[in-house]
């Protein structure tokens, strides 16, 4: 078999780890797959690494500084000699294709995972690139951008989401409405537009309840927006709970005001609980709502927007279940275990 090894920073909750974790799934019955992961200490779920099938000794950390994690990759890459590398994110997507080169690797591709970088980083990523086969990017909406930066031989995968259970249709509650919004306390998700949506609703109907599931350094700031917009009584804030998805299909209505996006996985999960969804239009949002479909697509910070169309939802239980249903079927049909799976093996084959 030939032999696969894949980078990422840290095994933590997230977008790009659950990926690379799932690239791992539908590569190891083919092929010999290894995983590097440079940063433990960053975050190490066990639910990703029962997600990956890999075997405790197939996953190797690397623990210090860069020089350390530098050393580490060129002895493993050495020892291992695979013939396929992939990478996520900034720091392997420079170190990969580096240390690849210099061990012998034949083939490898770094992998962004957003539409937009800031330019320190799409700089890091354009070096890489003199070193690496190709860009693996996880939606349509970058391919311009990046290859007006320079980026080139650039390969458009989506992300997979993994579905083993059946569509799952919830219960809704007859007394009041959930909204909820499933996102990292980050700028990038404008948490601003959010509540300040979240309370001019509340303000026309008060049976909206909003939850906030998430993590990061803007929660105080955020717990700051939601008392001086007088919603706390109707918000309930969740610090990176283990059970996400009871939490999603115990709600009704899914949220999110990302300012840039790739391929969103916390939308995926939203439709996986058949939830409509009230989106802005950004990155490959569009890929995943259908605009008076499953759900809705605003402009960014459109805060006036946004809340008619949770108020809409928030009057309509069948509205509601009619989007869900419409955008759990497009999950299912267009971003399958067994499509992701298929445009890797049909990478690997043409090489």
């Amino acid at each position: 078999m030939s032999g696969i090894t894949i980078i990422i920073p840290s095994l933590k909750k997230g977008g790009a780890e659950k990926q690379a974790c799932l690239l791992a799934k539908v590569l190891k019955d083919k092929y010999d797959v290894s995983m590097i992961v440079l940063n433990p200490e960053a975050g190490f779920e066990d639910e990703n690494i029962e997600l990956s099938g890999l075997d405790r000794n197939q996953i190797y950390t690397l623990v210090g500084g860069r020089f350390t994690q530098i050393r580490g990759i060129y002895k493993l890459l050495r020892r291992n000699t695979p013939k396929y590398l992939f990478c996520y994110l900034t720091r392997p997507d420079v170190f990969g294709p580096i240390i690849g080169k210099l061990t012998g690797v034949k083939y490898i591709y770094q992998g962004i995972r957003n539409a937009k970088l800031p330019f320190i980083k799409i700089l890091l990523e354009w070096f890489g690139n003199r070193f690496s086969t190709g860009v693996i990017i996880n939606n349509y909406a970058g391919v311009k951008m990046f290859k007006h930066c320079g980026i080139k031989n650039i390969i458009v995968i989506p992300n997979c989401y993994n579905a083993p259970m059946p569509p799952q249709v919830h219960e809704q509650n007859d007394s009041y409405v959930t909204v909820v919004m499933v996102a990292r306390f980050v700028k990038q998700k404008d948490y601003p537009t959010a509540i300040k949506s979240m309370a001019r609703a509340i303000r026309q109907n008060k049976n909206l309840k909003f939850k906030i599931i998430g993590h990061g350094h803007l929660e105080t700031h955020i717990r700051e927006l939601i008392h001086s917009n007088e919603i706390s009584e109707n918000t309930e804030i969740l610090i990176n709970p283990s059970n996400v998805m009871q939490h999603l299909l115990e709600s009704d209505i899914y949220i999110s005001t990302s300012l840039f996006e790739g391929t969103s996985n916390s939308i995926m999960e939203a439709l996986d609980a058949s939830l409509p969804v009230v989106a802005t239009n950004v990155g490959d949002n569009d890929k995943l709502i259908i605009n008076g479909v499953n759900g809705y697509l605003t402009a960014t910070r459109q805060v006036d927007l946004i809340s008619e169309h949770i108020l809409e939802l928030s009057y309509s239980k069948a509205l509601r279940y009619k989007f869900g249903i419409e955008g759990n079927r497009l999950l299912r049909k267009e971003y399958s275990f067994e499509i992701f799976k298929k445009r890797y093996i049909d990478l690997i084959s043409s090489k």
